[in-house]
C-alpha cells in the first residue's frame, strides 16, 4: 500500500498523517518534495527519497518552446533542447548513476506533450546536495536559508 504525494506540501502533510495513526509500517510513501523537508523521515527510514525538478526550468522551457513552436522550430518527435534551461541544474540522480541535466533533452511527443527531462532523485546518498548547486544564481536562495 502506498500514497504517491503530488505537491511538496502534501509529502510532509502524508508523513504526519502516516505517523498519527501509526501505520507507518502498512504505508509507502512517495511524492514530489522540496528535499529538506522529507530530510527528517528519510534519516528514519520512513521513506526512501523524494522527487523534486527545478521551477524555473520548466519555466524557460515553456517560455522557449511557446516561441519555438510559432516559429516553426520543434518538430514534432524531435528532442528539443531549450538554450535556456538546464543551465543551473545540479546533476540529476536516476538508479544510482550520474546523468548530466538535460543531456537528453526534452522530448517532444507525438501528441505534442512536452517532456522536461529527467528529474533529481532526492535521497540520503545526495540530498546535502540540495545546497550545492553550481552556481550562486540559481533563484532559489531565499527558499534555502
Amino acid at each position: 500500500k502506498g500514497i504517491v504525494a503530488l505537491s511538496s506540501n502534501t509529502v510532509p502533510a502524508v508523513s504526519s498523517a502516516r505517523d498519527q495513526l501509526g501505520i507507518e509500517d502498512e504505508i509507502k510513501i512517495v511524492g514530489i518534495s522540496v528535499p529538506e523537508s522529507s530530510r527528517a523521515d528519510m534519516e528514519a527510514g520512513k521513506m526512501s527519497g523524494v522527487v523534486l525538478w527545478q521551477p524555473f526550468d520548466l519555466g524557460y522551457l515553456t517560455m522557449q518552446l511557446a516561441v519555438d513552436v510559432l516559429e516553426g522550430n520543434a518538430p514534432t518527435g524531435s528532442t528539443y533542447k531549450s538554450p535556456l534551461s538546464g543551465k543551473n541544474m545540479t546533476t540529476s540522480f536516476v538508479d544510482g548513476s550520474v546523468v548530466n541535466y538535460p543531456s537528453a533533452g526534452h522530448k517532444i511527443l507525438a501528441d505534442n506533450e512536452v517532456i522536461l527531462g529527467p528529474p533529481i532523485v532526492w535521497n540520503l546518498s545526495n540530498i546535502d546536495r540540495f545546497r550545492g548547486y553550481p552556481t550562486d544564481d540559481h533563484g532559489m536562495e531565499y527558499f534555502l536559508k
